[in-house]
């Protein structure tokens, strides 16, 4: 007989103490919820944070905006990005900061946020085909394991636990954290996006990343759903094996896409995930949260 660790009130008391992001990341997460953002504003508050500043900086001028060498300001770069993309970076940069102390992803670590970054860009490029809003598709799958962050952080020896367990039996992540916490990842990471009141698109998508039925009651989440799939291994998208999967069959016919079609998504979710999670992280003193 397996005994839980904590109750479910016990875990979701613990989520309460998670420390706040930091005052200037709160600040930028605040002008982002205005019904009208200010760009020159948010140039002006990542201006006052110079490693943050150079991340967006870097990023803006990646080869995967196409604008290598032309952006040399904060207001540009923002322009570039987008308001959902940039809020995204905001706030993974932030969690790769403050979490750094990790039960069971100290050596996952890198591969964690490379298959964020490929879900990312691999749920853009699929909205692009479905005319689908892509920057909310970008920044649904880059927050969308946040929750895993939070378990790892708030109960390091327990959640290595967890990944032993996972490892042991052989069994769904999920499984195993729903078996020992109570309650998974997903879940927790939907609370996460509640308390910092993102959009509700985002929380759905983080929610129900898992869960097929429920993922189909809104669009990007379905996009969500099967891009998480797709890169579970983001230096070998196994497309052929993720179409075939059950549960997964409605998503891929209620979103049209075929075999063919959702390899064009992935040929570059590899390449440009290395490219992202390396600029995002450059510098940021993540520790072993880096790529």
């Amino acid at each position: 007989m397996v005994v839980k660790l904590f109750s479910t009130e016990q875990v979701l008391e613990r989520l309460t103490r998670l420390p706040t992001l930091p005052v200037l990341i709160r600040e930028l997460m605040s002008e982002f919820r205005s019904k009208n953002v200010s760009i020159n504003k948010l140039a002006h508050n990542l201006s006052r944070d110079p490693a943050l500043s150079a991340t967006m900086l870097r990023l803006a001028n990646s080869s995967f905006y196409g604008m290598s060498g032309r952006i040399a300001s904060l207001h540009h770069a923002v322009i570039v990005l987008g308001t959902q993309t940039l809020e995204a970076m905001v706030v993974a940069a932030g969690m790769a900061r403050q979490f750094t102390k990790l039960g069971g992803l100290s050596g996952d670590a890198r591969r964690f946020w490379r298959h964020s970054f490929a879900s990312a860009i691999c749920a853009r490029n699929m909205s692009a085909q479905l005319m689908l809003d892509t920057e909310t598709a970008f920044a649904a799958g880059l927050l969308h394991d946040i929750g895993r962050l939070v378990l790892a952080s708030l109960f390091v020896a327990e959640y290595e636990q967890v990944v032993a367990r996972k490892n042991k039996f052989e069994i769904p992540l999920l499984e195993a954290e729903r078996t020992l916490l109570g309650l998974d990842h997903a879940a927790v990471g939907a609370a996460l996006a509640h308390r910092w009141n993102l959009p509700q698109t985002l929380q759905h998508a983080i929610g129900h990343h898992h869960e097929p039925g429920r993922a189909m009651e809104q669009p990007i989440s379905e996009v969500i759903y099967g891009a998480n799939l797709l890169t579970q291994n983001p230096d070998s998208p196994a497309v052929q094996t993720a179409y075939e999967i059950d549960t997964a069959q409605p998503i891929w016919l209620r979103l049209g896409l075929d075999v063919g079609q959702l390899q064009l998504c992935v040929d570059d979710a590899a390449e440009g995930a290395r490219e992202i999670a390396t600029l995002l992280f450059e510098g940021t003193g993540s520790g072993t949260v880096g790529p």
